[in-house]
């Protein structure tokens, strides 16, 4: 069986870490093949992982950061291709992802358009959508609530942590 974990930059964080964490138990532990896709060029744990990263296949679905709106729209609509094409290729049976919105949104979509099972992760950032009220935010909190309802599992890793 072959997983994805989807997550947006491997910078410095907690889900960031639990997500390399387990890509490298499900690839050395349960003998899965796991690779990591990340969405952006970011790699702070190169160096303090190299265990997992010598076992994981890891994906980054840009280049570069965006720099103009432009930019941004362009890049997005190429990065949706590329993930399409990568899970096509691949033929995961698993989608999982951690606290952000675009993964969340793009998990859920894709494991609904390939029939894949999509697992979300949800910690203590997750209450961090709901504080602030902007309409930026709330069109997130939609889509937020549309993924929590299609996933197919919800995981909650932090004490404290509500849907």
């Amino acid at each position: 069986m072959r997983t994805a974990i989807l997550i947006r930059e491997l910078s410095y964080g907690g889900s960031q870490l639990n997500a390399i964490n387990l890509a490298g138990y499900l690839t050395m532990e349960k003998k899965l093949i796991t690779d990591l896709i990340v969405l952006k060029p970011r790699n702070d744990y190169k160096d303090s992982h190299k265990q997992y990263f010598k076992k994981i296949n890891v994906y980054f679905l840009t280049k570069h950061y965006a720099i103009n709106l432009i930019e941004v729209f362009f890049s997005r609509v190429k990065m949706m291709i590329k993930l399409y094409l990568l899970i096509k290729k691949n033929k995961y049976k698993t989608l999982i992802t951690e606290t952000q919105y675009y993964s969340y949104y793009l998990t859920v979509l894709y494991a609904k358009l390939f029939k894949i099972k999509s697992v979300l992760v949800v910690g203590n950032a997750f209450s961090q959508l709901f504080s602030n009220r902007k309409p930026l935010y709330l069109f997130h909190v939609f889509l937020h609530n549309m993924a929590l309802l299609f996933a197919d599992q919800i995981v909650c890793v932090s004490y404290g942590t509500r849907l």
